[in-house]
């Protein structure tokens, strides 16, 4: 029923910006030019909703609850607010992953004007404050999850395979997380960390490794398996040919 003319019409929204509603005590259908308590305005099809959510949208293009003075669903949120699609609301914060199935590691990020489970397009996932970051910050490594077959990316201070990242060591040169440090970078498996120069009791150590270079800080060079031997002179790991004059690989020990 329109409530300026009290007269029934097929289409509220052409008398004028109507809502249409049915009473859950009656069962009449009303226009209304604002929706009752706990109803939002649903524009689509000029209508009052209990959930402006919509399961068969995606969730980028879908419509979330606003608790504003209109009471309005909104396909992007107002400034300051995004899309939970967790919620179904517009929200100021992203929420905390909601459930036992998803790694306790992550939370919902903020993706442009939505939240997302998974950064994609190009952005990485920073858990300090919950967004998706065209590049890490100073200090943070790009790195990959990998959930079922796919790869989402993260921002990690510490490179980790056993948090949520594939890959274990930071190498500042490109600010990745990489299997292999490159030329001029060598793995310091205590800070997960390619570093150019190992800490005065390592020494750099380059071997190959399955079809890999492998380059290392070792307190104790591979002997056994690479003949090579600490040289303290350089701080390389080094062929025992290649040991100080008058020095000579001691197996034992493992220096020069």
């Amino acid at each position: 029923m329109n409530p300026i003319t009290r007269t029934c019409t097929s289409n509220c929204s052409i008398v004028t910006y109507l809502f249409q509603q049915i009473d859950p005590t009656t069962f009449k259908r009303n226009c209304l030019v604002n929706c009752s308590a706990g109803f939002w305005k649903y524009t689509p099809n000029m209508s009052c909703v209990d959930d402006c959510y919509n399961p068969g949208l995606a969730d980028n293009v879908n419509y979330y609850n606003f608790d504003g003075v209109d009471k309005v669903c909104y396909q992007n949120c107002p400034a300051g607010y995004y899309g939970d699609p967790y919620s179904h609301y517009c929200v100021t914060t992203c929420p905390l992953t909601p459930n036992t199935s998803d790694n306790a590691n992550r939370s919902y990020y903020v993706q442009g004007k939505i939240c997302v489970l998974y950064c994609t397009g190009a952005t990485w996932a920073f858990s300090p404050n919950r967004t998706c970051m065209s590049s890490c910050p100073l200090g943070y490594y790009k790195n990959n999850i990998t959930v079922g077959s796919n790869l989402y990316p993260v921002c990690e201070d510490i490179c980790s395979v056993t948090v949520s990242g594939d890959h274990l060591l930071g190498d500042n040169s490109t600010g990745m997380c990489v299997d292999y440090c490159p030329a001029g970078g060598y793995a310091d498996y205590i800070t997960n960390l390619c570093l150019a120069n190992c800490n005065i009791s390592s020494f750099k150590q380059q071997i190959v490794v399955s079809g890999n270079t492998v380059r290392s800080c070792e307190t104790q060079c591979d002997s056994a398996g690479n003949d090579l031997y600490g040289n303290w002179d350089t701080g390389k790991c080094v062929l025992a040919s290649s040991c100080p004059l008058n020095t000579y690989g001691d197996s034992h020990t493992t220096y020069c």
